[in-house]
């Protein structure tokens, strides 16, 4: 194995730890599910367009549920993208979008039974949204700034 996917693969490993860490030890969060897709955020954005009386705490639930979730997973992406070695470009974004999807799963499952966190589907779909970003911005980075160390990434 090349020190490029040992490289990769230390940075997965500590990336999902940290995943891992911050979305199942329990914390204060009041257990339920929400397998509705979308429902709450369309409430909140609702509440934002028509000036509801909690127009400013719907605002704040939008940007930390939203970008928080987003924001976790690109690295994400991006490090699952890289450790897949001499796939071609196109291949290492689906799968990584697809492991990082399997990922948020996986913890959004888990949550399940603990009983101070929370399951949201739409977590899972914000998960898998940042997946695909990081995903993205290997593939970018790879065909704007190729070197002859990613020569062959160039599919």
């Amino acid at each position: 194995m090349n020190a490029s996917r040992v490289g990769w693969g230390v940075a997965a490993i500590l990336i999902v730890g940290f995943l891992l860490l911050m979305t199942l030890v329990p914390d204060e969060t009041p257990n339920f599910a929400n397998l509705v897709p979308l429902r709450e955020h369309s409430e909140a954005l609702g509440c934002l367009l028509t000036g509801c009386d909690t127009a400013a705490d719907a605002a704040r639930f939008l940007f930390k549920d939203v970008a928080g979730n987003v924001v976790v997973f690109i690295p994400v992406g991006f490090v699952f993208a890289g450790l897949m070695g001499e796939m071609p470009l196109r291949r290492r974004f689906w799968t990584a979008l697809a492991m990082g999807a399997a990922l948020s799963l996986f913890i959004e499952a888990i949550q399940i039974a603990i009983p101070t966190r929370a399951t949201d589907v739409d977590d899972l779909l914000f998960n898998a949204l940042g997946a695909a970003i990081g995903a993205g911005l290997f593939v970018w980075s790879r065909r704007a700034r190729p070197s002859p160390l990613w020569a062959g990434d160039r599919h």
